[in-house]
């Protein structure tokens, strides 16, 4: 799902890093491309919430995608602001995009994301 020339990377590589909107829009068009992917990192953490899991890490769930579920996740490509092109992938820059909104859907979730001093 990650790797080399995507994401923040990519973009700060070229030239000035994608804006938090910007993250936001390519993780949600992600996610359309993805459907079946997105729906289940979202039974994944329900299915460990059932379980009894205290905490539930959105960069494991990322981890878990990319290299437990059989089904690679395509890639969505951009322009960055000078021009450049990329392939968007979720990558660990945007586990708090993911945990935000598996806790708008699932406020029950002990979702775990990193934290800013």
């Amino acid at each position: 799902m990650g790797g080399r020339g995507y994401g923040r990377v990519a973009a700060v590589r070229y030239g000035d890093p994608l804006t938090h909107e910007d993250r936001e829009d390519l993780f949600r068009q992600w996610r359309e491309l993805n459907q079946q992917l997105w729906h289940a990192i979202e039974r994944h953490a329900l299915w460990l919430y059932e379980r009894g899991h205290k905490r539930i890490s959105t960069k494991y769930l990322v981890e878990w995608a990319r290299y437990e579920y059989p089904i690679k996740a395509k890639g969505v490509p951009f322009t960055d602001h000078n021009g450049k092109s990329h392939v968007y992938c979720i990558n660990n820059n945007d586990t708090a995009l993911m945990g935000r909104l598996l806790l708008e859907l699932h406020p029950e979730l002990p979702i775990e994301t990193r934290r800013h001093a």
